[in-house]
């Protein structure tokens, strides 16, 4: 008698766990999608850092991230020498999902705009931004 009442009751435990016991998923949490912005940036500064200026590679910007008000968090520079394209989309992408982020968690901001660059000068084979 005791086993046909041992199972039936792990199930309903193990069932129970199942709905109830489960962590939050990180895409339901602030903090979650936070950090997934904070990956996409890392890659992106990744690339940006295998950059090197010369006589055969040019220095550009790129206006990166999405205020909640609306225009770019901020300019990155890079030279020519890496995967411009690449680049450029994975700035877009980043710039697509900090802008869902601000919907998704109501985020407000300052609204102010950062300037971009005056010049970009190459400085010891690295493009430097001057404001």
């Amino acid at each position: 008698m005791r086993k046909s009442i041992l199972l039936p009751a792990l199930l309903l435990l193990s069932m129970l766990f199942m709905a109830f016991g489960r962590k939050e998923d990180d895409d339901d949490t602030i903090d979650g999608d936070r950090l997934k912005l904070s990956e996409l940036k890392t890659e992106i500064d990744a690339l940006i850092n295998t950059s090197v200026c010369d006589d055969t590679y040019n220095c550009e910007f790129i206006a990166y991230g999405s205020k909640a008000c609306g225009g770019p968090q901020g300019y990155l520079v890079y030279s020519t020498s890496i995967d411009v394209e690449s680049l450029k989309t994975m700035v877009e992408n980043y710039n697509q999902a900090e802008a869902d982020f601000n919907t998704k968690w109501n985020i407000s901001s300052n609204c102010s705009t950062p300037n971009p660059p005056s010049e970009i000068i190459c400085e010891n084979n690295k493009c430097v931004a001057v404001f």
